[in-house]
């Protein structure tokens, strides 16, 4: 056992003027190569000098400093160390705070899709798109020509397909507000770069086709509470 050891422990300790168990003072003197043994022979070292009181708490023991050692601050050192207290609390308050938010991050990134799985999207969500105007186009042409049945049949068929469509596209842009974030450039520019192609783009009118699946699906609605009748 060596001196440095023991004052190396005696830093520790009173230091900070608190409690620490054996295990303790082994994990924050790690980083100066102090192995148990070591600890434990300069422990008992500094409690045979007066220097250390050790306490039983249970099947634990504690090592505290001996408080007749330590200087007796004046008023306006404990106020000076309250207010330094305070400025870490805070630092650290706000270092949690940034490493929720990094973590939050972190994990947003870490389920955002690929590239590639973007553009497996945007191509099933484009097909989608495609089968919805045509199914507008075709309901159109047949205006007062199809029976009832066949009308209803169209209209479910039209609202699941606007379902789907709409749940996936609302996937989609939840996926991408998510990794915009994090982009440089106009999202029209980065769009055009990955190959997205907006409602705009290809003349499709959103709106259009939303009020048209509300207006089917209360419809439908309707009907269905007429039969239950």
């Amino acid at each position: 056992m060596s001196t440095q050891d023991q004052e190396r422990v005696l830093s520790l300790i009173t230091s900070t003027n608190k409690p620490y168990s054996l295990q303790q003072l082994q994990d924050f003197l790690a980083v100066h190569g102090l192995k148990k043994a070591a600890i434990t022979k300069a422990v008992d070292a500094l409690i045979e000098a007066g220097k250390v009181r050790a306490k039983d708490f249970g099947k634990t023991k504690i090592f505290i400093p001996d408080q007749s050692r330590l200087p007796i601050l004046s008023k306006e050192e404990l106020d000076a160390k309250a207010t330094s207290n305070n400025a870490l609390k805070q630092r650290l308050a706000q270092a949690r705070e940034q490493a929720k938010v990094a973590e939050a991050e972190r994990e947003a990134l870490r389920q955002c899709l690929t590239l590639e799985q973007i553009q497996e999207q945007i191509s099933h969500l484009q097909a989608q798109s495609q089968d919805l105007e045509e199914e507008v186009a075709r309901l159109k042409g047949m205006q007062g020509t199809e029976n009832p049945a066949d009308r209803e049949k169209i209209s479910k068929e039209f609202v699941s397909k606007m379902e789907v469509w709409r749940k996936h596209r609302g996937i989609f842009r939840s996926i991408w507000s998510t990794m915009y974030e994090s982009m440089e450039g106009k999202e029209s520019d980065l769009f055009e770069e990955i190959g997205v192609d907006t409602d705009e783009s290809v003349g499709a009118d959103a709106k259009k086709l939303d009020n048209l699946f509300s207006t089917v699906r209360v419809s439908l609605n309707k009907e269905a509470k007429k039969r239950r009748l």
